[in-house]
């Protein structure tokens, strides 16, 4: 007996992988090293590194949750969304640390009647004395950082710093990319 053919299908052909890239090694003078962007997010960074463990030790809270204690003794109560626009703390970051403040009694949550989707949130009396608190250690630390520099020093700096947070917040107000209109 015979065995019945095969059929035959034309089959779409697999394609190939791309061939593999190798990383290229590199050796550059580091052109961005010394941008005014990299050093100042740098800056932020690491005094936010070390800082962070001082807060959790000293006062058992995050540096956000210092952030927003510092929002709402500006100004009580707050919504959300105020105290993202004074800070520019992303809502969904106050939002997640909110609770835990409310738990630890720093923090009270009061009901808006006109919009019970946003609800403001208001400093307790335990939370000013945390924050008063803080706030002496926040000082000393301040007093560290200008110490390392001199008085025309600080000066300069503390100018230069509020010309440029003025620019960023003018073409974050226009929605502007701050590429001062170069193209790429």
């Amino acid at each position: 007996m015979r065995k019945p053919k095969k059929a035959t299908h034309n089959k779409p052909r697999a394609k190939k992988p791309p061939a593999k890239t190798r990383g290229l090694a590199r050796n550059s003078d580091y052109p961005t090293g010394r941008f005014y962007t990299r050093q100042i997010a740098l800056l932020s960074r690491l005094i936010a590194r070390t800082t962070k463990p001082a807060f959790e030790r000293l006062f058992h809270i995050s540096q956000l949750e210092w952030r927003i204690l510092v929002q709402l003794e500006h100004r009580s109560p707050s919504k959300i969304v105020q105290m993202y626009e004074r800070s520019l703390m992303p809502k969904s970051q106050i939002s997640s640390a909110l609770p835990s403040l409310i738990r630890k009694g720093y923090v009270m949550r009061e009901k808006d009647p006109g919009d019970a989707r946003a609800p403001y949130f208001a400093i307790t009396a335990a939370g000013l004395t945390l924050y008063k608190a803080v706030l002496r250690v926040s000082r000393r630390r301040q007093q560290g950082l200008e110490s390392l520099l001199s008085r025309q020093e600080r000066e300069v700096f503390a100018a230069a710093l509020d010309r440029l947070v003025e620019f960023y917040l003018a073409e974050d107000a226009k929605n502007g990319d701050g590429l001062f209109g170069g193209q790429a």
